[in-house]
């Protein structure tokens, strides 16, 4: 099943946000173990990395931006 996982699902796990990280570390793990195929809008990956900076440090966010691609697909929002 293909799913358009939104921004802040990923910036859920990346940042662990609480109370949202469960659910949202769920639709991540699916992605991991292939039981669903995620897509971020194409607009996500740099929208992670600018809301990151602050947050966390720069080997992090970069290291997390860069992981991203092997658990779901870039795609436009009408591809998915």
């Amino acid at each position: 099943m293909k799913v358009l996982v939104d921004v802040n699902v990923a910036l859920d796990v990346i940042l662990e946000r609480e109370p949202w990280l469960k659910d949202s570390k769920g639709v991540w793990d699916a992605c991991h173990e292939t039981r669903i195929v995620g897509h971020l809008n194409a607009t996500a990956v740099t929208n992670i990395f600018y809301v990151s900076r602050r947050l966390i440090g720069t080997e992090n966010r970069a290291f997390h931006c860069f992981k991203m691609p092997s658990l779901v697909k870039r795609s436009a929002t009408r591809d998915a």
